[in-house]
């Protein structure tokens, strides 16, 4: 039961893995694919200042 149950950890843990590694990927290519699109329709991005007080 016990070598069952590590098994099944170890292939959740794999899973989880592959998930992040899906999750970077993904979020690389919006990231891409919204500076593609901002280009594409002319949006300029505007950096933010904080304001001294």
């Amino acid at each position: 039961m016990i070598r069952r149950l590590r098994d099944e950890n170890t292939d959740l843990r794999r899973h989880v893995e592959l998930y992040e590694e899906h999750l970077r990927m993904l979020t690389a290519e919006i990231a891409k694919l919204t500076e593609q699109l901002q280009q594409h329709a002319g949006v300029t991005e505007v950096s933010v200042r904080s304001s001294r007080r």
